[in-house]
């Protein structure tokens, strides 16, 4: 049996006995120092805010390894050489989007507004926070590990009064994978290629689709460079294409200014307002004939902005 050692996300290991499930919450509790019970409560209160609770559950049971165990269920799959490094990206990574799932269930009444916000902060915080992580922090820790070698004196008649440092001989890490960047890439290129024929000659597609697809093609390559070939390049490149996507699901166009309209007549009102960052007004005070509005519909998309609408003291909307 080995012992974990390490930070306390290290540490973290799902009990054989006394579980009733995949022991997840009663390792949580004993790393915590608290009542098993109190986290069975939590999972079941995040069940019915944005079904965050089930994630986080599944995450764990797969991502945490078993009593005595080193390795998770999920990281002996793929064969990781860095167990750590991938149960917390891989949590890390989960949490935030429970938490995205919890504040965004309807049920807190908050605005639009709020989750525009929002996802574009999440958009270009994470991307930062991963990069600083990738380029500073993850090279500054194993420095700091090289250097806090155990001293071991030599033994034998040579040996100098002074000990001298051992360093463990670690295998040196490459950076990247050509082959696996190529791979990927050209990947990438033809999904990108067919998607643009589709939409040249079926239907145009929505700017956010590339990104997503393309997104999906350097996971996966991410996924083969934890077992097969180095995939560091591809962290930055999905990084890129996040925050990408993030930008083409929240702006609906490129279009950027400030839209004024006051209309006379209801027939101005059905053609919608696109706008991708700026204020939009609209006044329909000036719509004399009120009835001549029922059952006709006011579409606005304001990606970054301030959106509104001055309406009739005798008119009834609905607001969607």
């Amino acid at each position: 049996m080995t012992t974990p050692t390490g930070t306390r996300l290290d540490q973290l290991r799902r009990p054989t006995g006394s579980r009733l499930l995949g022991g997840v919450s009663t390792g949580i509790a004993k790393s915590l120092n608290i009542d098993p019970v109190i986290v069975r409560i939590a999972f079941v209160v995040l069940t019915f805010v944005g079904f965050a609770g089930p994630l986080l559950y599944l995450a764990c049971w797969l991502l945490v390894p078993n009593e005595g165990q080193d390795h998770s269920a999920l990281g002996e799959f793929f064969g990781v050489r860095s167990e750590s490094e991938f149960r917390a990206v891989g949590l890390i990574s989960v949490a935030v989007v429970a938490a995205l799932l919890v504040l965004g269930d309807t049920s807190w009444g908050v605005g639009p507004w709020f989750w525009s916000l929002l996802w574009l902060g999440v958009g270009l915080g994470v991307p930062v926070l991963a990069l600083y992580w990738f380029f500073v922090v993850r090279p500054r820790t194993g420095q700091q590990a090289t250097q806090s070698a155990v001293a071991q004196p030599i033994q034998g008649d040579y040996a100098p009064n002074a000990a001298t440092a051992v360093l463990p001989n670690a295998p040196a890490r490459e950076p990247w994978s050509a082959m696996l960047f190529g791979l990927t890439g050209f990947s990438a290129l033809t999904a990108v290629g067919a998607l643009i024929l589709w939409s040249l000659l079926v239907e145009p597609l929505d700017a956010s689709v590339y990104f997503a697809v393309t997104l999906a093609i350097v996971a996966a390559g991410l996924l083969v460079g934890t077992r097969f070939g180095f995939a560091g390049l591809l962290v930055p490149v999905g990084l890129v294409l996040s925050l990408g996507l993030v930008i083409a699901s929240t702006v609906p166009n490129l279009d950027v200014g400030d839209v004024h309209r006051r209309p006379t007549t209801a027939a101005q009102i059905a053609k919608p307002i696109s706008v991708g960052a700026g204020q939009v007004e609209v006044d329909l005070r000036s719509i004399t004939d009120l009835e001549s509005l029922s059952g006709r519909t006011l579409e606005i998309h304001n990606g970054a902005g301030q959106t509104v609408v001055t309406l009739p003291a005798d008119l009834d909307v609905e607001v969607d």
